[in-house]
């Protein structure tokens, strides 16, 4: 009994073992028709067909053919208004005489005038006074005074006194002497010491020989009349100083001035 089961075993051992090679066999061949197969192209020779191609027809012509244009066309075009200037030798001469021909405009005109030997030196003569009427307005302007410098130097004095030495007298008798020999400087120059005098009593100055008039200017403008006096100052640096001429009536009213400022400080 045991034998016989061990033969069975082997024999079905084997007939497995057979049936699995069979299946890995017919595997291996079905792979491998699977793969598709591809044609291989054969090689082609080229021949050098440069050296054998022929470039004679491709030669140029030893001589070259010009395009001609008809007469009928050439006749056609000449006749054309554009083309006259190349036809027409009076042409350029008709086109001078129109411009010369045209009016002349206005700065041409200007130019011309300008450009005359009197007209320029008319100009340079007026542009010369206009520059001497701005020098003077600018001295008499900022009281300057350079033309009349010595005047002024040999005029300080002109009474032999300084002025501190007639702040101590009495001014009036000055003031009456000048305006009755009509000495216009000396008597202004007498009015405004006195103003000073009356100012430096009132206690509205201080009033030294070195002082300047700006610096009493800038005193009494601390005050009512400070518009006033510098008026007054004004005015005796152009007649004084300045040695200004005034007319009869400009005089009376400058007199009239002075007498009512020294009338209204009260002092």
């Amino acid at each position: 009994m045991v034998r016989s089961s061990w033969l069975l075993y082997g024999l079905l051992f084997l007939t497995l073992h057979s049936t699995a090679q069979v299946i890995v066999e017919q595997d291996s061949l079905l792979i491998i028709d699977s793969v598709p197969s591809f044609p291989v192209e054969e090689e082609e020779e080229y021949e050098d067909e440069d050296a054998s191609y022929d470039f004679s027809r491709f030669r140029l012509a030893d001589t070259v053919t010009l395009r001609g244009v008809p007469e009928t066309t050439a006749d056609s075009l000449r006749r054309r208004k554009e083309f006259e200037y190349a036809n027409d030798p009076a042409y350029w001469g008709r086109v001078d005489d129109e411009s010369s021909n045209r009016s002349p405009g206005f700065m041409d005109a200007l130019a011309r005038f300008l450009s005359r030997p009197a007209v320029r030196t008319f100009i340079y003569i007026l542009l010369i006074a206009l520059a001497i009427f701005i020098l003077v307005r600018v001295i008499v302007i900022n009281r300057l005074y350079i033309f009349n410098r010595s005047s002024v130097k040999s005029g300080t004095n002109l009474t032999g006194d300084s002025d501190e030495e007639i702040m101590n007298e009495n001014l009036d008798r000055r003031i009456a002497d000048a305006l009755s020999s009509k000495d216009q400087r000396n008597a202004v120059r007498f009015l405004y010491l006195k103003s000073l005098q009356l100012l430096h009593k009132k206690g509205w100055i201080s009033f030294h020989p070195q002082a300047t008039n700006q610096a009493y200017r800038a005193q009494v403008n601390r005050f009512a009349k400070g518009q006033e006096f510098a008026f007054l100052s004004s005015v005796y640096e152009h007649v004084y100083y300045g040695n200004f001429r005034l007319t009869d009536e400009q005089f009376s009213r400058v007199l009239n001035n002075f007498n009512h400022f020294h009338n209204t400080l009260h002092v």
